[in-house]
């Protein structure tokens, strides 16, 4: 009788320990709200863009970036895209344009489609806007730096995409 307590306890512990191990993690991932799907290496000025998508989803699977360079968060957390649950995201997922301080991103599958520029000389980007800033203004900048990256790389097959 003694053993088979000392085993029901010792199951007891294993299921409490996968119990507590998700729900620290389950809290952990409700802080921050995003999980990093991949990191993209830009080839200028020692930079990534990171991937991230919400921690719960339900249909679609919003997409989320951020740059970073030497270390710092250039732009903030930014939704630019989502696709459909199913999918898997990684970096294969993705191709990039890049011409001196410009760097495009496109879906591999999709890729004169461009769903995120930013220009690491000045710290534009897009489709990132400002808090107070207006629309009109965001695709202005869009439509600036896909300019800039058509006439930097002679591809004149690139378009935004919804941002």
């Amino acid at each position: 009788m003694k053993k088979v307590r000392f085993i029901a306890w010792a199951l007891g512990l294993i299921v409490l320990g996968y119990f507590l191990r998700d729900a620290v993690h389950f809290v952990s991932n409700l802080a921050d709200g995003k999980v990093k799907l991949c990191t993209l290496p830009a080839p200028v000025y020692d930079a990534e863009i990171v991937i991230l998508t919400a921690s719960f989803q339900e249909v679609a699977q919003p997409l989320y970036y951020q740059v970073r360079s030497g270390g710092q968060t250039r732009v903030p957390t930014t939704y630019f895209h989502s696709t459909a649950i199913s999918d898997r995201i990684t970096q294969s997922s993705f191709t990039l344009i890049t011409a001196d301080d410009l760097v495009g991103m496109a879906l591999a599958s999709e890729p004169r489609t461009l769903l995120i520029i930013h220009d690491f000389a000045t710290d534009e980007s897009w489709p990132r806007s400002g808090h107070t800033e207006h629309l009109d203004s965001t695709h202005l900048r869009g439509q600036k730096l896909l300019s800039r990256l058509k006439q930097q790389t002679a591809r004149t097959d690139l378009k935004l995409g919804d941002g």
